[in-house]
């Protein structure tokens, strides 16, 4: 019985560190305004909720972030807090960014 807590307990930390890894590139591909990087991230059906600002499909959304962002220096991110809930084959991620942006037209 312990060896198989054991494997379930690695199967979840894996699964978390590929979770951070997705944050990290997400984030890198924002600063970068590198849609392809920032769209790595995620499966192709996965969506994004920001409290009544977006709500549908991540890949779209990407999209427009990056959009936006390029009437801005180059910024960047910092990603404290994230609360990672794996149940089975899902995971729920809620994270904590803090982004420092300029913009371009001074």
């Amino acid at each position: 019985m312990l060896h198989a807590d054991k494997d379930k307990m690695l199967d979840e930390l894996l699964a978390r560190e590929s979770i951070r890894d997705c944050l990290a590139r997400y984030c890198q591909g924002l600063d970068r305004s590198d849609v392809e990087l920032a769209k790595s991230a995620y499966w192709p059906d996965a969506t994004e909720n920001h409290a009544g600002v977006y709500e549908g499909l991540a890949h779209p959304y990407t999209d427009l972030v990056i959009a936006a962002f390029r009437d801005f220096r180059p910024g960047w991110k910092l990603i404290g807090n994230s609360l990672i809930r794996i149940d089975g084959n899902d995971a729920n991620v809620e994270s904590y960014v803090f982004a420092a942006q300029t913009c371009a037209h001074q």
